[in-house]
């Protein structure tokens, strides 16, 4: 009788951890899309025009087709450059915050340089523009 207890409770767990993957999915990796690209749309330029394309998009460096998309929704294009130094920048003020943490400064010292130092980092993190 404690076998067919074991055996059914076994089977059950089994049943349930089955169910749980079925309403979850593939567990692990990446999330699923909810706004998914599915549509297509198909367009012929001229030599010359795709080589313009092709070069802004380059310049921009963003792929074609996410330059035709922010053309199309007639985003603000974020400047890369200025990106990439305000990142650095707010890597370094995140660094010597830790510095500040680990060193030999007295309490009300560290309290005002990482109060100031987070103020900083989190406006620089604001003014990094995205897509």
């Amino acid at each position: 009788m404690k076998n067919f207890e074991q055996l059914l409770a076994d089977q059950l767990a089994a049943e349930q951890k089955k169910n749980k993957h079925k309403e979850w999915g593939k567990l692990g990796g990446r999330p699923r899309i909810e706004n998914r690209k599915t549509e297509k749309i198909t367009l012929r330029f001229t030599p010359s025009e795709m080589n313009l394309l092709l070069s802004k998009s380059k310049e921009k460096k963003l792929k074609v087709t996410e330059y035709c998309r922010v053309i199309l929704n007639e985003k603000k294009l974020p400047n890369v450059e200025q990106n990439k130094i305000l990142i650095e920048y707010a890597n370094n003020f995140s660094r010597l915050s830790n510095f500040i943490k680990s060193s030999h400064f007295e309490e009300h010292e560290k309290k005002e340089f990482l109060s100031v130092l987070q103020t900083l980092v989190t406006d620089i993190r604001e003014k990094i523009q995205w897509l």
